[in-house]
C-alpha cells in the first residue's frame, strides 16, 4: 500500500508542479500583451497631441515575391522579396474594407511597378521614393478614403 500511496502522491506532485509552470509562463506573457496595447494607446495619444487622427495599419498583403525588370546586360530580372503594410486612419472600417475588397488588385499594382523597373532604377529611385510611389499608385484606385503612408517589414533583393 506504502508504494501505490507514493505513486498518487507523486503524480500529485508533477500535475502540481505543472499548473504552477502554466501560471508562471502566462503571468509572464500577459505583461508582453500588456506592453504592445499601451504602445498603441501611447502612439494614438501622441497623434492626437499633434493634431493628427490615430491611424492603423493594414497589413492584409503579405509578402511578395516579384521580379524586376531585366536590364540590358541582363537575361532575367533580379527578384525582390517585399512585405508592404500601410497606415490609415483608426476606426475606418468601411475602408478597412475597401482595402480587403481591394487585395489583389493592390498587389497586382505593386507587383507590376516592380516589374517594370530594373533594379538599378530601383535603387536610384530609393526606398522613400517607391514607397511615395505606391501610394500615389493605391490611393488613385481607392474611394473611400486614402492610405496615409506606406512601410516596408521586408524589402531585400535575392540574387
Amino acid at each position: 500500500m506504502k508504494i501505490s500511496r507514493l505513486s498518487l502522491n507523486g503524480i500529485l506532485t508533477i500535475i502540481l508542479c505543472f499548473l504552477a509552470l502554466i501560471i508562471a509562463l502566462t503571468t509572464l506573457a500577459v505583461p508582453g500583451i500588456k506592453k504592445r496595447r499601451s504602445t498603441n494607446l501611447v502612439r494614438q495619444a501622441q497623434s492626437m497631441a499633434r493634431g493628427t487622427e490615430p491611424s492603423a495599419a493594414y497589413r492584409g498583403i503579405g509578402r511578395l515575391r516579384a521580379v524586376t525588370a531585366a536590364a540590358k546586360q541582363e537575361q532575367s530580372g533580379t527578384t525582390l522579396i517585399i512585405s508592404p503594410y500601410f497606415s490609415y486612419t483608426a476606426g475606418d472600417t468601411e475602408f478597412f474594407e475597401e482595402l480587403s475588397r481591394k487585395n489583389t488588385a493592390i498587389k497586382g499594382v505593386i507587383m507590376q511597378y516592380v516589374a517594370l523597373r530594373t533594379k538599378a532604377e530601383l535603387t536610384a529611385r530609393g526606398e522613400n521614393g517607391i514607397k511615395e510611389d505606391l501610394r500615389g499608385l493605391i490611393n488613385d484606385m481607392l474611394v473611400l478614403n486614402k492610405i496615409q503612408d506606406v512601410y516596408f517589414e521586408e524589402f531585400n533583393y535575392l540574387e
